[in-house]
């Protein structure tokens, strides 16, 4: 029987050797009645399978997403804007902002403004775009793809606008 291994296969697994995660039981080889099968064994294989092929596909996907969100927001944008006087809009009032959970902000082009948001309505992003009128065009985007829009909305209603729809529960309200 003869199998073919990846030079990165062997190289993995030499690394994985060499640092102490495999047991010196384990052959690198197609003789496979030599191999003394232990549960350390199964479990350090389980180990280079995840190391071998789950991480890698795992950042594939991670690569997609982010490519497939530049592609559904490329074609909402309009016009250049400063990314950074619109974000100190965002956080005129920083606990609000804070509680929005952004994980990661993106410039697109500097016609886009990409906020990764962990929020109680939702858990995406928020794509802010600023429109040929000077007003703010708000897209939502989850998992499938824009989830809601919002339009024509000015710079000094631009916090509460995406709090509303990202954080904010009526029922805390004074």
């Amino acid at each position: 029987m003869h199998t073919q291994i990846s030079l990165a296969s062997i190289t993995h697994f030499a690394t994985l050797r060499a640092s102490g995660f495999l047991p010196e039981n384990i052959v690198l080889g197609l003789d496979w009645e030599k191999m003394r099968i232990t549960f350390n064994t199964i479990l350090t294989m389980s180990l280079i399978v995840v190391w071998i092929i789950v991480i890698p596909l795992y950042s594939k996907l991670l690569i997609m997403t982010q490519a497939k969100l530049f592609e559904i927001v490329s074609e909402k944008l309009q016009r250049e804007f400063d990314l950074n006087e619109t974000m100190q809009q965002l956080s005129i009032n920083k606990p609000m902002y804070w509680s929005w959970g952004v994980e990661k902000k993106i410039n697109l082009n500097r016609k886009a403004l990409l906020l990764k948001v962990n929020g109680h309505h939702l858990k995406g992003w928020v794509a802010i775009v600023l429109a040929w009128d000077d007003t703010y065009s708000i897209y939502y985007i989850d998992n499938k793809g824009i989830k809601e829009e919002q339009h024509n909305v000015y710079c000094d209603m631009l916090q509460d606008v995406i709090d509303d729809r990202i954080e904010r529960i009526a029922e805390y309200r004074d």
